[in-house]
């Protein structure tokens, strides 16, 4: 039966593609003279490097460091290894604090920030996978935080391909967030970052309004449980998350969210920020076959059913109806007009590091090895194409 699905996927997708190719707007990723928009150069006694690169702990690394960002020299607070996944590479993603903020570029943007990730993207073949969500993302209004390409050079040696990313709490602290808090696996709450001088509750206020939102469908169903729920939480929001998922084929996302606190004058109401996409335009969540993922779960336009919260969602007749609304209004604003002004951003971006043999080498410490600078143009053209004729086959079935 799951193969005659996949099969059935592939014809689909086919169709659409001969259907939609002839009118998609074509990408035009010719070598162009940009360069590298930021680089970052930390120093570290020898030590420290083989603790960084051989170490599974996440231990403080920044004694006796120095780091240039984008020719400015700057004293880091703390360098500090990010994500469990993270320690079983050599290119590690790092969690950096600095003493005064540092200046980052993004085509005609710049940004000072102080706390930032440092994303190796070791599961991202490519490199633009993460690049291209948030972008999305942030173009429909869901990721604010501010995120852009990066060489860097530890001890004078290349890296390869990075991505600096501001931190969720430290861009919720600027925009008065009191609190924000990342959801884990089971929707136990996985990490919590309070904010004390920007509100007059506790944290305890904040952590039991999460709670509630998972005691609310015991009591409530349909418009009214909707009702309920968007006292506190944006469910439009949430939904147009879980509809984006659905298009980009997420197959990991019930634990990457951060639910912020709005800057309500009374009560808490969250809104949602998502969180790490390098496992998109996967056949199956989690690149595994398990049955929980297939049954029935594709009729409802939802790409896992993994979370509660989802999994209400889906089985509400009211709440799915809304739900569908929000994907037919995510997959019109991907237009493929769009679509090709985003995708040619980050080939913009993301074209520079393809020219530097030294940054593609380090690739072969990646989850899927050594990438071949002829292949990312096709790759990353297949992925457009694929999404647009996926899009266009979706609107078309839910029309009909």
């Amino acid at each position: 039966m799951l193969k005659r699905m996949i099969l059935t996927s592939c014809l689909v997708t086919l169709w659409a593609l001969c259907l939609f190719s002839q009118t998609l707007p074509r990408l035009e990723l010719s070598a162009n003279d940009h360069s590298v928009a930021n680089h970052i150069d930390i120093e570290m006694p020898a030590k420290s490097l083989r603790q960084l690169q051989d170490l599974r702990e996440k231990k403080d690394l920044s004694r006796k460091a120095r780091m240039q960002i984008n020719g400015e020299q700057i004293s880091p607070e703390s360098i500090r290894i990010r994500g469990q996944s993270s320690l079983e590479f050599h290119r590690k993603s790092l969690n950096i604090k600095l003493e005064k903020k540092a200046k980052f570029r993004k085509g005609e943007e710049k940004y000072a920030m102080k706390e930032f990730y440092l994303i190796g993207m070791t599961m991202d073949k490519y490199y633009y996978r993460s690049y291209l969500s948030y972008s999305c993302l942030q173009s429909i209004g869901l990721f604010p935080m501010f995120f852009a390409y990066t060489e860097v050079f530890i001890n004078g040696e290349n890296q390869g391909v990075y991505m600096v990313v501001e931190k969720p709490h430290e861009c919720m602290k600027k925009q008065d967030s009191p609190c924000v808090i990342r959801r884990g696996y089971s929707h136990k709450i996985e990490e919590v970052k309070f904010m004390a001088k920007k509100t007059d509750l506790p944290e305890r206020a904040f952590t039991d309004a999460y709670d509630h939102l998972y005691e609310l469908p015991e009591k409530f169903t349909g418009k009214a449980l909707y009702d309920e729920w968007n006292k506190w939480l944006d469910v439009d929001g949430y939904m147009r998350w879980l509809a984006f998922n659905f298009f980009i084929m997420n197959g990991d996302y019930a634990d990457e969210l951060y639910l912020y606190a709005e800057p309500v004058r009374d009560g808490v109401r969250f809104g949602v920020i998502p969180w790490d996409y390098d496992d998109i335009l996967v056949g199956n969540p989690h690149r595994k076959d398990l049955a929980i993922f297939h049954k029935g779960w594709h009729n409802k336009y939802m790409y896992m059913a993994e979370e509660q919260i989802d999994q209400i969602i889906a089985s509400d007749k009211w709440l799915q109806a809304r739900y569908i609304d929000a994907l037919k209004a995510v997959l019109n604003d991907f237009s493929p007009q769009k679509m090709k002004e985003i995708y040619q951003s980050v080939y913009t971006g993301l074209s520079p590091f393809y020219q530097s043999p030294e940054t593609i080498a380090m690739s072969r410490y990646d989850e899927d090895g050594e990438v071949k600078p002829g292949d990312f143009p096709e790759d990353f053209s297949a992925s457009y194409e694929y999404l647009m004729s996926r899009r266009a086959w979706l609107l078309a079935n839910m029309d009909d």
